[in-house]
C-alpha cells in the first residue's frame, strides 16, 4: 500500500483491503473516508467489509463515493466538511489515489469552490 501524505493529518492511498486494516491503525490514523464506489470493479472488498474490520481496529469510517469521472462542485463542499468534524489523522481512498488526492488537496488550500471534472 503506497501512502501520498499530503499533510500531517492527511493523507490518500489506493483500494484498501482488510489485510491493510492493522497496518494503517498501527500508522495512528483515525479515520478512513472511502471515495470509492461499491461495484467499480468486481474484484475490490465491498465498503461494508472494510468498514468492519476497521470498527474491529477502532478506525472511524465514511463512505463518500465518488465517481470515476471525478469529483463534483458539490462534493468538494462535503469534504471540507467531512475533514473539519472528523478524528485526525484521516486517510482516504479509492481505486489509485486521484479522486481522494484532489479532493483533499482542495481541503488543504481552503478551496471548497474548487470545480470538478
Amino acid at each position: 500500500m503506497n501512502v501520498d501524505h499530503l499533510s500531517p493529518q492527511l493523507a490518500t492511498c489506493g483500494q484498501v483491503t482488510t489485510d491493510d486494516i492493522a497496518l494503517i491503525h498501527a500508522t495512528g490514523v483515525k479515520t478512513l473516508i472511502c471515495n470509492r464506489p461499491d461495484g467499480e470493479d468486481l474484484a475490490q472488498p465491498l465498503f461494508e467489509t472494510v468498514q468492519t474490520t476497521a470498527h474491529l481496529a477502532g478506525l472511524h469510517t465514511i463512505y463518500f463515493p465518488i465517481s470515476a469521472t471525478g469529483p463534483s462542485h458539490g462534493d468538494f463542499k462535503k469534504i471540507a466538511d467531512i475533514v473539519a468534524t472528523c478524528p485526525k489523522p484521516i486517510l482516504a481512498y479509492c481505486d489509485t489515489g486521484a479522486r481522494s488526492k484532489a479532493l483533499l488537496s482542495s481541503v488543504l488550500e481552503g478551496n471548497s469552490n474548487s470545480k470538478g471534472s
